[in-house]
């Protein structure tokens, strides 16, 4: 086990306990949010907003990985490996609604 702190490990658990909840709740809003893109013809007005929330969406996912990585440090290891799959599993949601990137001829 690491070494911490006195002060520190007297708020661990409840440190613990805060980050899985709030990381839980962001991962359940990234799904529900993942589950209501429909798919949409490129080029239309509907493509663009799907675009644009796929932007957000992966703007959120890297904070998301960023406070994983920042609370890697206190989480125990099943936990920390817990939140990596998690984190896997949506990223691969994510990159299947995300669109082809797209090819410029010269």
């Amino acid at each position: 086990m690491r070494y911490v702190a006195p002060v520190i490990a007297t708020r661990l658990p409840l440190l613990l306990q805060a980050f899985l909840q709030a990381f839980n709740a962001r991962q359940r809003a990234a799904q529900q949010q993942l589950r209501a893109l429909a798919p949409a013809d490129s080029g239309s007005a509907q493509a663009s907003a799907v675009t644009s929330a796929l932007d957000a969406l992966a703007a959120e996912m890297a904070a998301q990985e960023a406070r994983l990585a920042e609370a890697s440090y206190y989480l125990p290891s099943y936990d920390l490996k817990s939140c990596t799959a998690q984190v896997l599993v949506r990223n691969a949601g994510w990159a299947a609604r995300a669109p082809a990137p797209c090819c410029f001829h010269l």
